[in-house]
């Protein structure tokens, strides 16, 4: 059993960044041909830059492993393995050891190491407390007359066990290269940190986190060399000053101080953007800076897309319950609920009393103490991941109602609903700047203006889009897939994630049934309420997330809606076209504007049906709210009916 190095991103966001530099007591044996390469490709990546080779040039020696890295896929044999190892730990290091990678193992999962010293102190310090609750329970069992008291016990180890499946899921997840790596090279713990659920993926999203995750749904979407994916600017808006804004603020998106040194994946996913910010050339953006009229006449889908998640991952405010409190004070929250849970368990055995422990006084002590640490630590994890999955879903939702706003509107102004950020006052110049030593770097020239702050809207009328153009309707197709597949992997383990707890709840609730069955006794009230708290916290956090999510499938369809009354407008425009005088060619132009709208139409009802936001195998919609609300409602009668029924007042 261990806590083990929590959640990590998506197989498809993850940066190989520190295998660039290995530690001088690394083995030489045994690296696969996947990992010894990856420092060959590094240097091949440079040496690619210094010979001034274009971006695909760069990319293409890559793409056989990058594809490997997109990929998002559980590993069942890994699963149960790391559900050994960490459940079972330090009793596990043999299987380890042997299984996995011998030092390796133990040192890339926080077990052991200087490198790891912290992690691995709370390691063996939890895995302590878990074999002083059950040894000391288990070995009374013989002396007790009735066996309630292990109820404690087996409420606790359960909850510890689930948040080890979480942990075991994270592993499960990585990729065949990753899971070698784990073998038979060292991982540094800044490596670890931008895998974590939660901090990789709670508002905002770190912005090496957002590059990868985009570079490699490009990857699984097929839209990594295709420039032609450019919406098509109207030209009767003045965009540039707008433009401008947008490729500013995607440098706003500050790397963290614990970022690990940079690597081949790394100047590959810095690349791919900062390429299609050049194109938009340094010239128009200074034109945009002095107050004239730029030439720019088309934006490069994957800003757009940029733009969107990091305004979507720094939402202010939002019409939803207690986004403010879960996205700036998540950490808090979950440290709150997690201490409740013990706490409510503790206090309510000595305030209504509870089952007889066998044995001298100290056992209760040896029951009650490493109790206190165990389910506090799991509740405060799994929490914590459920409130990133709230977040996640909502993101989700904001990103499906930009789409569609830019499809009605085919104008993109940013959202006043983005929490505050450094001044734009410094512009493109800085951006696209070659001068970039420490004494004139745009980055600290920036913060030392901090104290100046600008909305997310961006400056003008906004980025004006020309979907009279069939190029821009396929960019706005090809924009939604990718979007789509941003974070893929953190979705999936999110919905995993869901149905542990889904499940941890539905035996809770057979619990309390059963304990109804069989006559609740006033020993049995402390017991229950603490299981009723973890059912109310676990399904309100779950119908929190099912909500945005019944929100973001309505606006998925909402597409389809929106692309068929277009169509309806164009098709009218067709058929008066063929009563009055209208130029063949614009007619023609029309006409394909149509088909285009239709097969777009087509495949978006296809992928809706795919793609839909579902929570534990359900579909997410407002029925699936009614039911977990009626849960808890139902749950929390459950809990006050015995109170009220066995005397106690509160």
């Amino acid at each position: 059993m261990s806590i083990g190095v929590v959640d990590s991103v998506a197989p498809a966001a993850r940066s190989e960044a520190t295998v660039g530099s290995l530690p001088a007591h690394e083995e030489n044996g045994g690296i696969s041909n996947g990992i010894s390469s990856l420092r060959r490709n590094d240097c091949a990546f440079h040496e690619e830059e210094r010979k001034g080779g274009g971006f695909e040039d760069v990319l293409l020696p890559h793409m056989a492993e990058l594809e490997a890295r997109a990929t998002v896929k559980f590993d069942k044999l890994t699963f149960l393995k790391e559900e050994l190892y960490h459940n079972f730990f330090p009793l596990s290091i043999p299987f380890m050891y042997f299984l996995d990678g011998k030092k390796w193992a133990l040192i890339n999962r926080g077990f052991i190491g200087r490198d790891h010293f912290g992690l691995a102190c709370l390691q063996w310090f939890l895995a302590a407390n878990f074999y002083l609750l059950n040894v000391v329970s288990f070995a009374y069992i013989p002396r007790a007359k009735k066996l309630d008291f292990l109820y404690d016990v087996v409420l606790i180890d359960f909850l510890w066990f689930m948040r080890n499946m979480v942990v075991s899921t994270k592993y499960a997840f990585l990729s065949k290269i990753e899971r070698e790596q784990m073998k038979t090279m060292f991982v540094p713990n800044d490596v670890h940190v931008f895998r974590t659920l939660l901090n990789a993926w709670k508002d905002p999203i770190p912005n090496c986190v957002v590059k990868h995750e985009l570079l490699f749904a490009a990857v699984r979407t097929k839209q990594l060399f295709l420039r032609s994916y450019c919406f098509k600017l109207d030209s009767s808006y003045e965009s540039s000053r707008s433009i401008s804004d947008l490729v500013h603020d995607l440098r706003l998106l500050k790397e963290s101080k614990r970022r690990p040194q940079e690597a081949c994946w790394d100047k590959l996913a810095d690349r791919w953007l900062q390429e299609a910010a050049e194109e938009l050339t340094a010239e128009t953006m200074l034109q945009a800076e002095e107050g004239s009229v730029g030439s720019v006449q088309h934006l490069p889908v994957r800003l757009y897309a940029a733009h969107v998640i990091r305004q979507a991952s720094s939402l202010r405010r939002l019409k939803r319950i207690g986004h403010g409190l879960l996205s700036q004070h998540l950490t808090a929250c979950s440290i709150l609920l997690g201490v409740a849970h013990p706490v409510i368990l503790i206090v309510g055995r000595y305030v209504i009393g509870g089952h007889e422990m066998p044995g001298p006084t100290w056992t209760v002590y040896c029951i009650i103490i490493p109790g206190f640490f165990l389910s506090a630590f799991s509740m405060f994890s799994n929490v914590g991941f459920m409130m990133v999955g709230v977040l996640d879903f909502r993101r989700r939702h904001f990103i499906a109602q930009s789409l569609d706003e830019l499809l009605r509107s085919s104008v993109y102004k940013g959202s006043h609903n983005v929490r505050a950020m450094p001044t734009r006052s410094m512009r493109i110049r800085d951006f696209f700047s070659s001068d970039r030593s420490p004494r004139n770097d745009p980055e600290s020239t920036r913060s030392s203006r901090s104290s100046s702050f600008s909305s997310g809207k961006l400056s003008g009328d906004g980025i004006g889009i020309d979907f009279q153009a069939p190029d821009s309707l396929l960019a706005w197709w090809a924009c939604r897939q990718l979007m789509q597949n941003f974070g893929l992997g953190f979705y999936k383990r999110i919905k995993y994630y869901t149905t542990y707890f889904a499940s941890y709840c539905g035996v809770l609730l057979f619990f309390v049934v059963l304990k109804m069955l069989t006559g609740i006794k006033r020993t049995d009230i402390y017991l229950i309420v603490t299981v009723i708290f973890s059912i109310t916290v676990f399904l309100s956090l779950l119908a929190l997330m099912v909500w945005p999510g019944g929100d973001t499938n309505t606006m998925l369809q909402q597409h389809g809606v929106t692309l068929m009354t277009r169509k309806i407008k164009l098709h009218t425009k067709t058929v008066m076209g063929c009563t009055i005088m209208v130029a063949k060619e614009d007619l023609k132009k029309t006409r394909m504007l149509v088909r285009t709208i239709t097969s777009i139409a087509e495949a978006l009802k296809w992928d809706n049906f795919k793609s839909k936001l579902s929570v534990c195998g359900f579909e997410a919609r407002d029925q699936l709210v009614s039911v977990i609300v009626a849960v808890v409602a139902a749950s929390m009668s459950i809990g006050v009916g015995q109170i009220v029924q066995n005397g106690i007042t509160m």
